[in-house]
């Protein structure tokens, strides 16, 4: 059985109590409550089949009001998006640069012929703020093809946009989505589908890893290594051999470069040998991704 809790997915093969003592005897778990959070009623769950839950943030930006009124009545007509994923409405390059939006997009419709900016000069010059968005031109022209795919274009849509290409597109992202966001980690006698970003932090020692997630603390027979190999590199440092860090998370840097605070209040160190690397990795880290 499977449910979708906010932060994690949980299966279960055996009893809470069982769970809960195997837990408390671990040597560093500090606590546990997420036996009796996880017990909730289908109604108050989000289900899927596969157990994969996927929320997205996505973003419409084109000139023509009209073309976003349509676009996004399609995608809640047809069941594109859920109710728990984000639809953005921009009308035009300007007005999208001049929101307080995180530009993180998981899908960013964004129309060529716009004025003040077209949206391949948009992504010509401000590629880095949507480093991580899947950019789908939408245009009534097969012109600007080649230039958008140079550009890293995920799609080019023409208008009207037919829905089975929307259908392709928003299967193969949700595919994807599955793959970078969940990761799914045995912890003791539960098997548990972490959301990647909830991730603070990940200690190591001997053959047990701690993950520390904005929620809850859990332990698995998971060795340090194979976790950091499952983890997006472009997000987690590896700041010393028994630590993992998700950089998102990071909150405060000790002026001397010895550790770090994170998002949570705890305390990570950083190696001498790591700190200059470490350094330079968080800089271009800042720069492509926050």
């Amino acid at each position: 059985m499977e449910l979708d809790c906010g932060g994690a997915l949980y299966i279960y093969n055996n009893t809470y109590s069982d769970i809960k003592k195997e837990w408390q005897k671990s040597f560093f778990c500090q606590h546990s409550t997420a036996c009796h959070k996880i017990i909730v009623s289908k109604d108050q769950a989000k289900w899927s089949g596969s157990g994969k839950v996927i929320y997205m943030l996505i973003g419409i930006c084109d000139d023509n009001p009209a073309f976003c009124n349509v676009l996004q009545d399609i995608l809640h007509r047809g069941n594109y998006v859920t109710e728990r994923d984000t639809v953005m409405e921009f009308h035009g390059a300007k007005e999208l640069l001049d929101s307080e939006s995180p530009f993180k997009f998981d899908i960013l419709f964004l129309d060529i012929q716009m004025p003040e900016l077209s949206g391949v000069d948009l992504l010509r010059r401000y590629r880095s703020l949507f480093q991580d968005s899947r950019i789908v031109y939408t245009t009534a022209y097969t012109d600007y093809a080649a230039e958008c795919y140079e550009y890293n274009a995920y799609r080019y849509l023409l208008k009207p946009i037919q829905e089975n290409k929307l259908t392709e597109l928003f299967r193969a992202v949700r595919k994807e989505l599955v793959l970078e966001k969940t990761l799914r980690i045995r912890c003791e006698s539960i098997e548990v589908v972490f959301q990647v970003g909830d991730i603070i932090y990940a200690e190591g020692y001997n053959k047990l890893t701690r993950i520390k997630t904005r929620e809850e603390t859990w332990i698995s027979y998971i060795r340090l290594k194979d976790l950091k190999a499952m983890l997006p590199e472009k997000y987690f440092y590896q700041t010393h051999k028994s630590c993992i860090i998700n950089m998102n998370a990071i909150k405060e840097i000790d002026r001397n470069k010895r550790w770090i605070i994170a998002s949570d209040g705890s305390i990570v160190d950083i190696s001498v040998r790591n700190k200059k690397d470490f350094l330079e990795t968080y800089v271009q880290f800042l720069l492509k991704y926050k």
